[in-house]
């Protein structure tokens, strides 16, 4: 049964604007270090990196969450192995407040263009 469905698009541009703007640092609270190393490497790493913050922002909106209520970025982490589908790691009150609404399994679906970045979250309780 699904428990909840977030979507998020986003402007690869916007990200790019922003890390110019303020640098690493920012990056940092948002992102983990692993996340920065996998984006990094990867072939189009602004793309990459846009990626997982919409799948923050998807998986955000699937909890019906504003990151403005003390939730944190790097309480979700982005995972995506060569061939493997990417997947979604919560920690904290964030893991636990996505069992206290009964999910129990996490996917996650990412695409792209040129210029944006979408993510889809869903949230499932396995009968």
């Amino acid at each position: 049964m699904i428990v909840g469905l977030g979507l998020d698009l986003f402007d690869v541009a916007r990200l790019e604007h922003e890390v110019q703007r303020h640098g690493s640092a920012a990056a940092l609270k948002v992102f983990s270090s692993a996340e920065l190393e996998a984006c990094d490497a990867h072939r189009r790493p602004m793309r990459a990196l846009a990626s997982c913050f919409a799948a923050k922002e998807a998986l955000f909106k699937a909890l019906c969450l504003d990151v403005g209520e003390g939730w944190r970025w790097r309480d979700v982490e982005v995972s995506a192995g060569v061939g493997a589908p990417p997947a979604l790691a919560l920690r904290g009150r964030l893991a636990d407040l996505a069992r206290q609404r009964g999910a129990d399994r996490i996917l996650l679906s990412l695409a792209s263009t040129r210029r944006h970045v979408c993510a889809t979250v869903v949230l499932e309780k396995r009968a």
